[in-house]
Order: structure tokens, then sequence, then C-alpha cells
């Protein structure tokens, strides 16, 4: 990752690449599974402490090796996050932070599965289609507060209120 300052603007941009060894991403964990993003962030200078922040990640992942089930496939997910806060409220070097976001999730993606069916009298399997993106959400609210505690030591204390928690509708 890098990070450019021009003026009272600043603008981070990262890449990520991960490699599992079957046992955590993938879902057959005997094939790894492969996984790339890229994260962008921009924080606005406001004046007088003040700050605006956004940012956000996009990626693709490969779920693995074909399983007893089916073949995994690919998804893409992505998170984003608006933040609005302000600076030395409390002691010099303090952060009093609103943020509303989108934490990572898959955006869209299926995998096949291979389901036994009864038709006729005689059984089968039968390719079904499942989408994996959620369809409801979470949406999380938090309210942060960072302060330095003495060098190379910081205090971050964050109250987050979330909707459709796990991505499941209803769910706080």
């Amino acid at each position: 990752s890098g990070a450019l300052t021009e003026g009272p603007m600043r603008v981070e941009v990262g890449l990520k690449v991960a490699r599992d060894d079957g046992q955590l991403m993938s879902l057959d964990s005997d094939n790894a599974a492969l996984m790339a993003s890229v994260a962008l962030g921009l924080t606005q200078d406001l004046g007088g402490g003040g700050f605006l922040a956004l940012s956000g990640e996009i990626g693709v992942t490969d779920l693995g090796g074909s399983t007893a089930f089916g073949d995994p496939g690919s998804a893409r997910f992505d998170a984003v996050k608006l933040t609005l806060g302000q600076s030395d409220i409390f002691a010099k070097g303090d952060r009093l932070s609103v943020g509303l976001g989108l934490p990572v999730a898959i955006a869209s993606g299926e995998t096949v599965l291979d389901l036994p069916v009864l038709r006729e009298g005689a059984s089968a399997f039968e390719a079904v289609e499942l989408d994996l993106a959620p369809q409801d959400r979470q949406i999380d609210l938090d309210l942060t507060y960072q302060a330095q505690l003495a060098k190379g030591l910081e205090m971050k204390l964050s109250l987050i209120q979330s909707e459709n928690f796990g991505n499941r509708s209803g769910v706080n």
C-alpha cells in the first residue's frame, strides 16, 4: 500500500493478494483458494481539526477446487465506509468520529451444487446454482474515540450498531 498527500487531501491505495492452504477460504479444504483486492481511501481535511474519510475495497476470490457437492466457482466482494470526525476534542491528537459503512461481503458469485433428486422413481444428481451474495447487507453505524496514551501506545474505543448483522436480514 502507499499514500499520497496533496494539501488537505490524502489518497491511499493498496493491493492485497492472498492464498490459503485450503483451510480458510476454500470450500473443499483440500485445494488452495486465491484472493486479490484493491483498497482505496480518501481523507479530506476540513479545517479546524475536522476530517471526512471515504474508504472502499473490491476484490475477487476463487473458492478452491471442486468438492463432492459440485464446483465452488468464484465470487466478487466489496466494502465501503464513510467517516466524519474531529481531532483535538479532549486532548491534543485525539479523534472522535462517526462512521457509516458496509463491511466486506460477497457482492456477486455463485456455486453449483450437485444435489440428489428423485424423478419418476429414479434417483440422480442434478446441478443446482446457489447465489452466494446476501440478500440484505450488513450496515454498521459506529462512534469511535482514539487517543494516544503514551509514545507508541494508543487507545481506541468503538461503539457499533449493526443492522442485518452477518448479512442476515433483521439480525441486529
